[in-house]
């Protein structure tokens, strides 16, 4: 069971940010669910994503709303 939820809202990030992001909240020593909310990048993020993360991730992508509005997705 995961102990936590770590949440990145991402809005057209360079891939390495994002990859550095995800990657220092996989690391952790708990267990931790990385709930990730692309908030309409173009081009979506969600290969990045998959790729550092694999089946863990938890990955929304929805109409640019702002990072309140991304927040507020993650935890719906």
């Amino acid at each position: 069971m995961k102990t936590c939820s770590v949440i990145i809202p991402t809005y057209n990030q360079q891939e390495t940010w994002l990859t550095e992001s995800l990657l220092s909240a996989k690391k952790q020593t708990i267990s931790c669910e990385i709930v990730v909310v692309d908030d309409g990048s173009e081009p979506r993020q969600e290969d990045i994503v998959r790729d550092v993360l694999g089946a863990d991730a938890v990955y929304h992508w929805q109409e640019n709303k702002g990072v309140a509005g991304a927040l507020n997705k993650a935890i719906s």
